[in-house]
């Protein structure tokens, strides 16, 4: 299963040495309450297609996920400065997009690559590149899904690694 080989590695060394390996089959889903969604590509202009599927689609299956979380107290998502840096002013607000991110799903989903690239220009418009451009996409999945479970929308500058631990990188 993914799960026993994700607690496997050593970023779980810890765990197994200061408690009993019996503790680790206790980690199941229904226990989660806070989903923190740092997932994405960050290749500014990859192909839209794999940006789509990672940034929008992937983001759209976490908060499908998240919703059966029976004690989910919040959902965390990681967005980015740059989501709105088209704009003059940026003010902490979800702003509105003249694309549907349910409707970008399924156009990469329909589209051959080269025609959905063929397009992509129209679908930005002012954004800088592809990345800024899903980010916000996802931030309104996020928005559309505040009624359903508590959400947070957090937009910080950069994302880096970890400089020591539990691991560098």
């Amino acid at each position: 299963d993914r799960l026993v080989n994700i607690l496997k590695t050593k970023l779980f060394d810890r765990i197994r040495q200061n408690h009993d390996e019996y503790l680790l089959e206790k980690i199941i889903p229904v226990n989660v309450s806070v989903v923190l969604h740092s997932a994405a590509n960050i290749k500014f202009n990859a192909g839209m297609e794999n940006l789509l599927k990672s940034n929008v689609e992937g983001t759209k299956n976490v908060i499908e996920f998240s919703k059966k979380l029976q004690n989910l107290k919040a959902f965390v998502y990681i967005s980015t400065a740059f989501s709105n840096s088209e704009l003059e002013e940026i003010y902490e607000k979800v702003y509105p997009i003249d694309v549907d991110p349910n409707v970008a799903i399924q156009l990469y989903k329909g589209l051959p690559a080269s025609l959905l690239d063929s397009i992509v220009p129209s679908m930005i418009g002012k954004k800088k590149n592809h990345y800024v451009f899903t980010k916000h996409l996802a931030e309104i999945l996020v928005q559309n899904a505040k009624s359903e479970i508590p959400v947070c929308i957090v937009r910080p500058p950069l994302v880096g690694p970890a400089y020591a631990e539990p691991f560098p990188g």
